[in-house]
């Protein structure tokens, strides 16, 4: 009752569900229960949005820091380990991936 997940996004392939709860939680779309273990942790970074990038399931995951001054993009591989960091603007929020349909063009 106490617990308030946050951003549900689900991978590609419609099997694995993602949220924000004191860091990153993944679940299979067909568990029992929910999970009890982080899968990202927040570290020193306090995380306010997530997308799954829908290309390759790299999770990306904003940092709103102190809501003053710019904040952060982390980027995380879809295994959970961490590739880069961005400045972003402003409490970055939410997330869109653009989706190219032809490889040929960029």
């Amino acid at each position: 009752m106490t617990d308030s997940p946050t951003c549900l996004q689900i991978d590609d392939s419609g099997a694995t569900l993602f949220y924000l709860l004191n860091g990153v939680r993944r679940m299979e779309i067909d568990a029992s229960a929910l999970p009890t273990e982080v899968f990202i942790s927040e570290q020193n970074h306090v995380f306010y949005r997530m997308g799954v990038n829908p290309s390759n399931g790299e999770i990306f995951i904003t940092d709103a820091g102190d809501y003053v001054q710019k904040g952060k993009v982390i980027r995380y591989s879809n295994e959970g380990v961490f590739i880069s960091e961005m400045t972003a603007d402003i409490i970055p929020g939410n997330l869109c991936f653009k989706i190219n349909p032809d490889p040929n063009t960029e």
